[in-house]
């Protein structure tokens, strides 16, 4: 009777061995998939964040180039008025010296082909 005792207490704690040992396995694979999955999440993160400062320095250049183009546009703008006030100014004192017929001739081979 004693060794069917000790048989039948081997073979509960067998199987409460088992039911651990599984619980054990179970619970490691679970935290290495865990942190494989947090691995490919911060590998995804990073090229999210490659890609996007990529696209921010893109971003950044586009703009400077754009800026760039309006001060030259302005600038020229601002060359063209002063060109046309010198050449007003020219012409205000050229009318002084000269009359009207010479001036309207003048205009003609002053005219920008």
């Amino acid at each position: 009777m004693i060794n069917t005792t000790v048989l039948v207490i081997s073979k509960a704690i067998v199987v409460a061995l088992q039911v651990l040992v599984g619980k054990v396995l179970e619970q490691g694979l679970m935290e290495v998939l865990e942190e494989e999955e947090l691995a490919a999440m911060r590998a995804h993160q990073e090229h999210f964040e490659q890609i996007r400062n990529s696209e921010l320095v893109a971003t950044q250049r586009m703009e400077a180039a754009e800026k760039r183009k309006l001060e030259e546009k302005e600038r020229r703008l601002a060359q063209e008025k002063e060109r046309v006030a010198r050449e007003r100014v020219v012409r205000e004192k050229v009318s002084r010296f000269y009359p009207r017929p010479v001036l309207e001739e003048e205009e003609v081979h002053l005219q920008p082909l």
